[in-house]
């Protein structure tokens, strides 16, 4: 592929590779070729002294899907990768042939483009099928495992950093609810690494509960949790619990619920969405606490993702420390 190069002799190559890496403009999509005496640099622009040459394209996903579309790697589609499968970002002219690229590129067994925003009180991806099997797919994340249909329940890769400081807590003789549990994302670590006394499970959408089952199987986790399908506010037994887990965008609106399971100690962990300006959510959560007769207070609070210009996924931690 023709491209703009800087002709240098062999001797002085090295330096002069260094020096334009340094200012960024080597164009790093080919292999910088050279003949008995010469080295040819690709770089991205004319400097004023470059002449054109015949590069070989790296044998990247970015340069397979380059060759076959003719794209440049800045005009490209932008999307996800999740396991063996790949989900474009909504509004881009993807059909099935650029589909079929990127599947080859990537090694991937299928492809989606996303449609719209989640759907529901069941968090349904809003989601269309371009091209592959529409099989499951299977993440593995810090040794946990999750299979998933992305045309049938959600999955967050940047939670990945929540999601692993679940396995790092210890449950050890603890009581843990997951109010809102989907597949897993959250009680999957928790109950692979933190070995908690008792585990329950709720979620209103029952594919994300059969999803649940099953990687229970795919992580060899020999301990069962008690798996409820419907709204946590209703299902939830009748039981105090040391930690409870409420990873939906929802959860100030079941603070009450979360509280009635509740004791002095107990650790909530809520996550929601917060404008980018003024984190202030938190304390609306505790004066609602005190009107329903409990005292919070906030052990930790983090950004988890953007999720717009003006909104922020926040992941807040409370402990409960009386009961009026």
């Amino acid at each position: 592929m023709k491209e703009w190069c800087i002709k240098v002799d062999k001797n002085s190559a090295g330096k002069i590779i260094k020096k334009l890496r340094s200012v960024n403009l080597i164009l790093d999509e080919c292999i910088i070729d050279h003949d008995e005496q010469f080295v040819y640099i690709p770089v991205k622009k004319d400097t004023g002294n470059c002449i054109k040459h015949d590069f070989k394209l790296k044998n990247t996903p970015e340069n397979i899907i380059r060759s076959n579309l003719g794209l440049r790697v800045n005009n490209t589609p932008k999307f996800i990768k999740l396991g063996d499968s790949i989900i474009f970002n909504k509004n881009q002219r993807v059909n099935k042939r650029i589909a079929e690229v990127y599947c080859n590129a990537y090694h991937a067994k299928n492809a989606y483009i996303f449609t719209g925003k989640i759907k529901g009180k069941m968090r349904i991806p809003s989601i269309k099928f371009l091209c592959g099997k529409n099989e499951d797919t299977i993440i593995v994340e810090n040794g946990v495992k999750y299979a998933l249909n992305p045309a049938k329940v959600m999955f967050s890769p940047g939670n990945i950093n929540i999601r692993t400081e679940m396995g790092k807590i210890d449950f050890k003789d603890k009581t843990v609810i997951d109010m809102f549990c989907g597949i897993g994302y959250f009680s999957m670590p928790v109950l692979k690494y933190g070995n908690p006394k008792r585990l329950i499970a709720c979620d209103i959408n029952p594919d994300s509960i059969e999803y649940f089952k099953r990687n229970l199987k795919l992580n060899r986790i020999i301990y069962e949790p008690e798996i409820f399908l419907g709204d946590s506010r209703a299902k939830c037994p009748d039981v105090s619990a040391d930690y409870i887990i409420m990873g939906n965008f929802e959860s100030p609106k079941f603070l009450a619920q979360a509280l009635i399971h509740s004791h002095k100690g107990t650790l909530l962990s809520m996550h929601f969405l917060e404008r980018r300006e003024k984190i202030k959510r938190p304390e609306e959560i505790i004066k609602n606490a005190r009107r329903l007769g409990y005292i919070i207070s906030v052990k930790n609070i983090k950004i988890v993702k953007s999720v717009s210009h003006e909104l922020v996924h926040v992941n807040s931690l409370f402990q409960v420390y009386n009961c009026l």
